[in-house]
């Protein structure tokens, strides 16, 4: 194959996918396994009832109980608040990406051994596979990081035949090419 040129338009629900997907991908790259992942928690756990324990001694309470209670709970209403702030972040941005498509009109990508080339209503950009960071692949989009950008390909618009696993295959083929 020595190009493939796709013509789409970003919907919300695919550009959350990629943004995740990216965001996952950040986080795995240089923290994975469990340990990193539940560690932090477990910690932060260790450590507040460690406070509570002392603040205890400290004010002369014989039971740690309502001081460990109370600090959990508070970690849980922090971590809740990130949660919703966090998605909310993700929400917003998503929403960005598919106005542009609205107001724009559909984005043009061609794929090719020299790289990609991206062009709509507001401009053209090359951008040659080493630039390109990582490519990874989900149930419905494709991204393309590069510096601090992603790229997310709907599979929706791939031309028949061409599945997204072999889309990405194609992908990391003329990377490694690169």
């Amino acid at each position: 194959m020595s190009k493939i040129e796709l013509s789409f338009s970003l919907m919300q629900k695919e550009a959350r996918e990629g943004i995740v997907l990216n965001a996952r991908g950040k986080a795995s790259a240089t923290r994975s396994g469990i340990v990193w992942r539940y560690g932090k928690q477990l910690v932060l756990g260790v450590g507040l009832i460690a406070v509570a324990v002392i603040l205890g001694q400290l004010f002369d309470h014989p039971d740690a109980i309502p001081e460990m209670f109370s600090m959990w709970l508070g970690a849980a209403a922090i971590t809740s608040l990130w949660q919703f702030r966090w998605s909310n972040g993700i929400r917003e941005t998503a929403a960005k990406m598919a106005r542009f498509s609205e107001e724009f009109g559909p984005s043009i990508a061609v794929f090719d051994q020299g790289g990609v080339v991206l062009s709509s209503k507001t401009g053209t950009a090359t951008i040659p596979w080493r630039a390109v960071g990582t490519i990874r692949t989900t149930k419905h989009v494709t991204i393309l990081t590069f510096g601090s950008q992603i790229l997310v390909v709907p599979h929706r618009v791939l031309p028949p035949g061409l599945t997204p696993m072999d889309f990405d295959i194609q992908l990391e083929d003329w990377k490694a090419a690169a």
